[in-house]
C-alpha cells in the first residue's frame, strides 16, 4: 500500500495501541481500510477507521525542547481534546517540532487554528493546518 500511496505523516502512539496516519487524499484512505481493516500486525488484529479532519490539527514549527505536557497546555486552552501528541524522533527521543491534536468539537479546532496560527512561542511561528485525510490504526 505505502508504494503507491503518498503518505504525509504516520504516528505510532504504543501506549494507546494505535497509529495515526496522514494521507493525501480519500481515495488512499478507502484503499488502506480495504487492505488493513481486520489484518493481523504483530500478532494482534487491527481496525482501520476513517476519522472526519474537521477536528483534527497540525502544529508545525513548534520549539524543538517542547515537552507532550507543554503542547498539551497550549492546545487544551480552545476546547476538549480527545487526544493530542507530539512527534518525537526515533533516532534522538527529541520532538521533531510538530504535534497532532484532535478536539471533541469542530468550533474548538477552529478557534484553535485561528489563535495558534501566527503565534510567537520563542524564536518560533507556530503553523496550524488541517490534515487532508487520516485514518486510525487500532
Amino acid at each position: 500500500m505505502c508504494a503507491r500511496s503518498s503518505v504525509q505523516c504516520v504516528n505510532l502512539m504504543p501506549l494507546l495501541f494505535s497509529a495515526f496516519v496522514t494521507l493525501l487524499n480519500g481515495e488512499q484512505a478507502q484503499d488502506a481500510i480495504q487492505k488493513l481493516h481486520q489484518s493481523e500486525f504483530q500478532g494482534r488484529e487491527i481496525s482501520v477507521q476513517l476519522q472526519p479532519t474537521d477536528t483534527l490539527l497540525c502544529v508545525t514549527n513548534l520549539p524543538l525542547c517542547y515537552s507532550q505536557e507543554q503542547f498539551e497546555e497550549l492546545v487544551r486552552l480552545y476546547g476538549n481534546l480527545e487526544r493530542c501528541f507530539l512527534v518525537y524522533s526515533e533516532t534522538t527521543g527529541h520532538s521533531k517540532g510538530y504535534g497532532f491534536v484532535e478536539y471533541m468539537k469542530k468550533d474548538s479546532a477552529a478557534r484553535a487554528k485561528s489563535e495558534l496560527m501566527g503565534k510567537q512561542l520563542g524564536t518560533c511561528t507556530l503553523s496550524v493546518d488541517l490534515p487532508h485525510t487520516a485514518i486510525i490504526i487500532i
